[in-house]
């Protein structure tokens, strides 16, 4: 197809030239505009084809470019997510760095004596700090004692302390019946 249309502009081209060479006048100016015009459709005529195809390959390339962008996009977003997780995971451990050093802090027991905590104020400190989920009652049945006096026991231990709650005194005493985590 391409071969025919050209052999008709170079059969049109031919003729129009002896044509115009008659009038030399009008002939010479319209016969640069048909050269021009003849190259410009050889040219369109020749490479229409690989136009298209450039055209093609062009589109191919762009719609590759939107997948690639797309794909990082997906990317940095599950980054962003992975980012949060080693953040979160950074401050855990800091966190459990915090608890080691506290763990290898000097443990020593408190002085229950420099307290003036007596004998059986002792036992029920010994007994509460060894299982923290006792109730009165429980610890009085334990020691063999009355529940009332456990609750005056634990009051006289709290002023003695000075600590507010049964909480801070098993914080402050537990140290003295427990052994140390790190060295089990």
């Amino acid at each position: 197809m391409k071969l025919f249309l050209i052999g008709i502009f170079v059969v049109l081209f031919i003729e129009l030239s002896v044509f115009l060479k008659q009038d030399v006048k009008l002939g010479i100016g319209l016969n640069y505009i048909i050269y021009l015009i003849f190259f410009l459709s050889f040219i369109h005529i020749s490479y229409t084809d690989e136009i298209r195809k450039i055209l093609k390959i062009e589109t191919k390339v762009n719609e590759k470019i939107e997948s690639i962008e797309e794909e990082l996009r997906t990317l940095t977003y599950e980054l962003e997510g992975y980012q949060a997780i080693v953040k979160e995971k950074e401050t855990r451990i800091n966190n459990l760095n915090h608890d080691i050093e506290k763990l290898n802090e000097p443990w020593t027991p408190i002085d229950l004596g420099k307290y003036k905590i007596s004998e059986q104020e002792e036992r029920t400190i010994r007994e509460l700090c060894q299982n923290t989920e006792l109730t009165n009652k429980e610890i009085a049945a334990a020691l063999g004692v009355k529940e009332g006096t456990i609750k005056q026991n634990l009051n006289r231990i709290y002023k003695k302390l000075g600590v507010a709650n049964r909480q801070k005194t098993i914080e402050l005493c537990q140290q003295n019946y427990l052994t140390h985590p790190l060295k089990n």
